[in-house]
């Protein structure tokens, strides 16, 4: 198996809390530089170790609208401030996740349990996937987790009137080549 790297993606959606909410900024950040590590010999005993470089994650897009348009200086301060205060990347350079327990959903859909490591901290995440009959092969999937579960304190401004909520959501779209 052998992952087409220009066409696969991972995206971390993040969402704004706080009562001054309005003026923040619903965010979909992309992880630039990933590796992935499949092994194993049939499809239930697939084995996956996905590698992030943290100090890649770019503001993608915004989600949602805001009182206050995101600028390139916000832009850059948000992405500074993920790597310097939230995961420290200087510290904590890699992002990983590692499954060796497939589970089969029904057709097409698949359950991946396994080891999420952020910063100094890992924890039990399920991940959910479906796989399209396209060639390449396109596995689809998303994650839940909550930062205060992996030592991450939600980003927060004004004295807590503007920050991130404590989950954040991981999409991902992986082409392979068999």
């Amino acid at each position: 198996v052998r992952v087409i790297y220009n066409q696969s993606q991972i995206h971390v959606e993040v969402y704004k809390a706080g009562l001054l909410n309005s003026m923040g900024h619903d965010l979909e950040l992309a992880a630039n530089k990933f590796q992935i590590e499949i092994s194993g010999s049939s499809e239930t005993q697939y084995k996956i170790k996905i590698t992030i470089d943290a100090s890649s994650l770019k503001v993608l897009k915004t989600l949602t609208s805001s009182v206050v348009p995101l600028s390139q200086k916000d832009t850059l301060e948000i992405e500074n401030i993920i790597r310097e205060k939230i995961l420290q990347t200087s510290k904590y350079p890699h992002i990983v996740f590692s499954a060796d327990n497939l589970s089969y959903e029904g057709p097409k859909t698949y359950r991946f349990n396994g080891e999420l490591f952020i910063k100094d901290t890992t924890g039990s995440v399920s991940v959910s996937c479906i796989t399209t009959a396209s060639t390449p092969l396109l596995v689809q999937g998303k994650c839940t987790f909550v930062q205060s579960d992996f030592n991450i304190t939600p980003y927060s401004a004004m004295f807590g009137a503007l920050k991130i909520q404590n989950k954040v959501c991981v999409t991902f779209s992986i082409a392979l080549a068999f």
